[in-house]
Protein backbone atom coordinates (compact mmCIF):
# COMPACT_ATOMS: atom_id res chain seq x y z
CA UNK A 1 0.00 0.00 0.00
CA UNK A 2 0.95 3.46 -0.36
CA UNK A 3 2.01 6.24 1.83
CA UNK A 4 -0.30 9.31 2.26
CA UNK A 5 2.47 11.16 1.14
CA UNK A 6 2.91 9.80 -2.69
CA UNK A 7 -0.80 9.91 -3.29
CA UNK A 8 -0.33 13.65 -2.55
CA UNK A 9 2.03 13.51 -6.02
CA UNK A 10 -0.51 12.17 -7.88
CA UNK A 11 -3.64 13.79 -9.43
CA UNK A 12 -6.73 11.40 -8.24
CA UNK A 13 -6.90 9.46 -5.27
CA UNK A 14 -6.45 5.88 -4.31
CA UNK A 15 -10.35 4.80 -5.24
CA UNK A 16 -10.48 7.08 -8.36
CA UNK A 17 -7.35 5.84 -9.63
CA UNK A 18 -8.17 1.94 -9.36
CA UNK A 19 -11.57 3.55 -10.84
CA UNK A 20 -9.90 4.86 -13.73
CA UNK A 21 -7.32 1.92 -14.26
CA UNK A 22 -10.42 -0.83 -14.61
CA UNK A 23 -12.45 1.27 -16.61
CA UNK A 24 -9.71 1.98 -18.88
CA UNK A 25 -8.24 -1.41 -18.99
CA UNK A 26 -11.98 -2.26 -20.13
CA UNK A 27 -12.31 0.02 -22.61
CA UNK A 28 -8.67 -1.32 -24.35
CA UNK A 29 -9.87 -5.26 -24.74
CA UNK A 30 -13.55 -3.93 -25.84
CA UNK A 31 -12.49 -1.93 -28.83
CA UNK A 32 -9.51 -4.62 -29.42
CA UNK A 33 -12.04 -7.67 -29.41
CA UNK A 34 -13.97 -5.50 -31.75
CA UNK A 35 -14.03 -6.41 -35.11
CA UNK A 36 -16.43 -3.89 -36.89
CA UNK A 37 -16.18 -0.17 -38.02
CA UNK A 38 -17.83 1.17 -34.95
CA UNK A 39 -14.29 -0.57 -32.67
CA UNK A 40 -12.18 0.75 -34.97
CA UNK A 41 -13.59 4.21 -34.78
CA UNK A 42 -13.58 4.05 -31.07
CA UNK A 43 -10.06 2.75 -31.07
CA UNK A 44 -8.80 5.84 -33.20
CA UNK A 45 -11.09 7.91 -30.56
CA UNK A 46 -9.33 6.71 -27.36
CA UNK A 47 -5.99 7.04 -29.13
CA UNK A 48 -6.22 10.59 -29.73
CA UNK A 49 -7.54 11.01 -25.97
CA UNK A 50 -4.63 8.98 -25.08
CA UNK A 51 -2.03 11.01 -26.41
CA UNK A 52 -3.97 14.12 -25.37
CA UNK A 53 -3.33 13.36 -21.72
CA UNK A 54 0.09 11.99 -22.47
CA UNK A 55 1.13 15.35 -23.91
CA UNK A 56 -0.62 17.26 -20.95
CA UNK A 57 0.41 15.25 -18.13
CA UNK A 58 4.53 15.71 -19.77
CA UNK A 59 4.73 18.94 -21.04
CA UNK A 60 2.48 20.89 -18.65
CA UNK A 61 4.07 19.66 -15.58
CA UNK A 62 6.45 22.30 -13.45
CA UNK A 63 10.23 22.35 -13.93
CA UNK A 64 12.47 20.52 -11.37
CA UNK A 65 14.57 23.21 -11.01
CA UNK A 66 17.06 22.28 -12.82
CA UNK A 67 17.21 23.85 -16.18
CA UNK A 68 17.67 22.68 -19.31
CA UNK A 69 19.78 20.01 -19.13
CA UNK A 70 20.37 16.17 -21.39
CA UNK A 71 21.10 12.91 -19.80
CA UNK A 72 22.45 10.18 -22.07
CA UNK A 73 23.61 7.79 -19.77
CA UNK A 74 20.82 4.93 -19.17
CA UNK A 75 20.31 3.95 -15.43
CA UNK A 76 21.42 7.62 -14.02
CA UNK A 77 17.48 8.66 -13.92
CA UNK A 78 16.07 5.51 -12.61
CA UNK A 79 19.29 5.59 -9.64
CA UNK A 80 17.83 9.06 -8.90
CA UNK A 81 14.40 8.34 -8.61
CA UNK A 82 15.01 4.74 -6.66
CA UNK A 83 17.73 6.40 -4.29
CA UNK A 84 14.85 9.48 -3.70
CA UNK A 85 13.96 9.83 0.39
CA UNK A 86 10.58 9.15 -0.60
CA UNK A 87 11.59 5.43 -2.19
CA UNK A 88 7.79 4.88 -2.68
CA UNK A 89 7.45 8.44 -4.99
CA UNK A 90 10.46 7.14 -6.76
CA UNK A 91 8.81 3.97 -7.88
CA UNK A 92 5.57 5.34 -8.66
CA UNK A 93 7.40 8.08 -10.67
CA UNK A 94 9.16 4.69 -12.60
CA UNK A 95 5.71 2.85 -12.97
CA UNK A 96 4.10 6.01 -13.95
CA UNK A 97 6.59 6.61 -16.85
CA UNK A 98 5.58 2.95 -18.33
CA UNK A 99 2.08 2.52 -17.78
CA UNK A 100 1.37 6.04 -19.52
CA UNK A 101 2.96 4.77 -22.61
CA UNK A 102 0.48 1.12 -22.16
CA UNK A 103 -2.91 2.87 -24.24
CA UNK A 104 -0.57 4.14 -27.00
CA UNK A 105 0.91 1.24 -27.51
CA UNK A 106 -2.41 -0.71 -27.35
CA UNK A 107 -4.03 1.12 -29.21
CA UNK A 108 -2.02 1.62 -31.92
CA UNK A 109 -1.28 -2.11 -32.51
CA UNK A 110 -4.72 -2.84 -32.30
CA UNK A 111 -5.93 -0.42 -34.79
CA UNK A 112 -3.24 -2.14 -37.52
CA UNK A 113 -4.77 -5.91 -36.62
CA UNK A 114 -7.70 -4.61 -37.35
CA UNK A 115 -7.21 -5.65 -40.70
CA UNK A 116 -7.46 -9.31 -41.39
CA UNK A 117 -4.53 -10.48 -43.47
CA UNK A 118 -1.87 -8.22 -41.20
CA UNK A 119 0.18 -10.30 -38.96
CA UNK A 120 0.62 -9.80 -35.12
CA UNK A 121 4.23 -8.95 -35.27
CA UNK A 122 3.32 -6.06 -37.29
CA UNK A 123 1.05 -4.57 -35.13
CA UNK A 124 3.50 -4.71 -31.90
CA UNK A 125 6.31 -3.07 -34.21
CA UNK A 126 3.81 -0.34 -35.29
CA UNK A 127 2.91 0.17 -31.13
CA UNK A 128 6.16 0.20 -30.20
CA UNK A 129 7.51 2.01 -32.90
CA UNK A 130 4.67 4.85 -32.11
CA UNK A 131 5.30 5.06 -28.51
CA UNK A 132 9.16 5.50 -29.39
CA UNK A 133 8.03 8.15 -31.59
CA UNK A 134 5.96 10.04 -29.53
CA UNK A 135 8.34 9.93 -26.45
CA UNK A 136 11.31 11.46 -28.42
CA UNK A 137 8.96 14.07 -29.52
CA UNK A 138 8.08 14.50 -25.96
CA UNK A 139 11.93 14.43 -24.88
CA UNK A 140 13.08 17.04 -27.67
CA UNK A 141 10.05 19.80 -26.52
CA UNK A 142 10.61 19.43 -23.04
CA UNK A 143 14.53 20.13 -23.78
CA UNK A 144 13.58 23.43 -26.36
CA UNK A 145 11.16 24.11 -23.19
CA UNK A 146 14.13 25.01 -20.88
CA UNK A 147 13.04 21.53 -19.21
CA UNK A 148 15.66 18.17 -18.48
CA UNK A 149 15.22 15.11 -21.22
CA UNK A 150 16.42 12.09 -20.19
CA UNK A 151 17.24 8.87 -21.97
CA UNK A 152 15.27 6.61 -18.91
CA UNK A 153 12.72 8.25 -19.76
CA UNK A 154 12.47 7.33 -23.42
CA UNK A 155 13.56 3.96 -22.50
CA UNK A 156 10.80 3.76 -19.95
CA UNK A 157 8.26 4.80 -22.41
CA UNK A 158 9.52 2.74 -24.86
CA UNK A 159 9.32 -0.05 -22.64
CA UNK A 160 5.67 0.54 -21.74
CA UNK A 161 4.58 1.33 -25.63
CA UNK A 162 6.58 -2.22 -25.89
CA UNK A 163 4.31 -3.93 -23.24
CA UNK A 164 1.09 -2.63 -24.48
CA UNK A 165 2.02 -3.01 -28.55
CA UNK A 166 1.60 -6.71 -27.27
CA UNK A 167 -1.33 -6.39 -25.42
CA UNK A 168 -3.14 -5.45 -27.98
CA UNK A 169 -1.73 -7.56 -30.19
CA UNK A 170 -2.78 -10.60 -28.13
CA UNK A 171 -6.22 -9.43 -27.07
CA UNK A 172 -6.75 -8.62 -31.13
CA UNK A 173 -5.93 -11.59 -32.11
CA UNK A 174 -7.95 -13.67 -30.23
CA UNK A 175 -11.17 -11.58 -31.47
CA UNK A 176 -9.73 -11.97 -34.75
CA UNK A 177 -9.70 -15.71 -34.06
CA UNK A 178 -12.99 -16.09 -32.45
CA UNK A 179 -14.66 -14.10 -35.28
CA UNK A 180 -13.33 -15.98 -37.84
CA UNK A 181 -14.78 -19.16 -35.67
CA UNK A 182 -18.33 -17.58 -35.41
CA UNK A 183 -18.10 -16.57 -39.32
CA UNK A 184 -17.02 -20.53 -40.03
CA UNK A 185 -20.28 -21.72 -37.73
CA UNK A 186 -22.65 -19.28 -39.51
CA UNK A 187 -21.59 -20.54 -42.59
CA UNK A 188 -21.56 -24.46 -41.38
CA UNK A 189 -25.41 -23.72 -40.41
CA UNK A 190 -26.37 -22.07 -43.73
CA UNK A 191 -28.76 -24.45 -45.34
CA UNK A 192 -26.10 -25.39 -48.58
CA UNK A 193 -27.63 -25.43 -52.30
CA UNK A 194 -26.92 -28.50 -54.58
CA UNK A 195 -28.49 -28.99 -57.46
CA UNK A 196 -29.82 -32.23 -59.27
CA UNK A 197 -31.23 -32.65 -62.36
CA UNK A 198 -30.64 -29.00 -62.64
CA UNK A 199 -33.49 -28.63 -60.03
CA UNK A 200 -31.52 -26.39 -57.04
CA UNK A 201 -32.22 -28.94 -53.80
CA UNK A 202 -31.18 -28.17 -50.06
CA UNK A 203 -28.52 -30.26 -49.00
CA UNK A 204 -29.83 -32.87 -46.46
CA UNK A 205 -33.25 -32.80 -48.08
CA UNK A 206 -34.48 -35.75 -49.12
CA UNK A 207 -34.43 -36.32 -53.09
CA UNK A 208 -36.87 -39.24 -54.01
CA UNK A 209 -35.19 -41.29 -57.37
CA UNK A 210 -37.28 -41.58 -60.02
CA UNK A 211 -35.92 -44.96 -61.01
CA UNK A 212 -35.14 -45.80 -64.60
CA UNK A 213 -37.79 -44.67 -67.18
CA UNK A 214 -40.11 -47.10 -67.98
CA UNK A 215 -41.22 -48.34 -71.67
CA UNK A 216 -44.59 -47.35 -72.42
CA UNK A 217 -46.88 -50.26 -74.06
CA UNK A 218 -48.75 -49.81 -76.91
Amino acid sequence: MLDDDVWRYLPLGPAATVIVGVVGLGLLVGVALGATPGARRAAAALLALATAAVLATTLSGQDSGGGRSVSLRPGSGLRTELDNVNQALGLVNVLGNIVLFVPIGWLVASLTLHRPSTRLWRGVGHGALAGLLLCLGIEAAQYFLGRAADTDDVLLNAAGALLGAVGGALVTGAGRRGAAQRGAAQRGAAPRITEHRGRPVRRGARIASAGPPRARIR
